[in-house]
């Protein structure tokens, strides 16, 4: 069930595995859950930060070590809550400027007489352009 979850929030599979070892292990420093997940600390740390951007986890930082701890799912659904009311924020916002300035975009992108061009093959092809030019 675990896994549908964090699938649903568009993880790779590295950020699963990191995940689900912090959400195992409890409160880890990084190169704790690199050892555990046998990856390169650095890989691990910038994954780890990339989840703390994504709100599924959060940092903390204890005697010059920063720790990792997974997102309780009362804040993940607040969060997403938030993300929800900004997205639609910014969809009525596009949507509101097209209805204003729509009309611009149809006069620009559509012209009205459209250039013709016609491909010609062969030495029929050759013959029929240079008996249009002679004409």
């Amino acid at each position: 069930m675990i896994t549908n979850i964090l699938q649903s929030f568009q993880l790779n599979e590295k950020e699963k595995q990191i995940f689900l070892k912090v959400l195992e292990l409890g409160s880890q420093p990084a190169s704790q859950v690199a050892k555990v997940c046998e990856l390169p600390r650095n890989t691990v740390r910038s994954i780890l930060d990339g989840l703390v951007k994504k709100n599924l986890m959060v940092k903390s930082n204890r005697a010059n070590t920063q720790y990792y701890t997974t997102e309780s799912s009362k804040n993940l659904i607040a969060s997403l809550k938030h993300r929800k009311l900004k997205l639609e924020q910014e969809l009525e916002e596009q949507i509101h400027m097209l209805q204003e300035y729509g009309d611009e975009l149809e006069s620009h992108t559509r012209s009205k007489s459209r250039p013709k061009i016609t491909f010609y093959e062969g030495w029929a092809g050759l013959e029929r352009v240079y008996e249009d030019t002679l004409t």
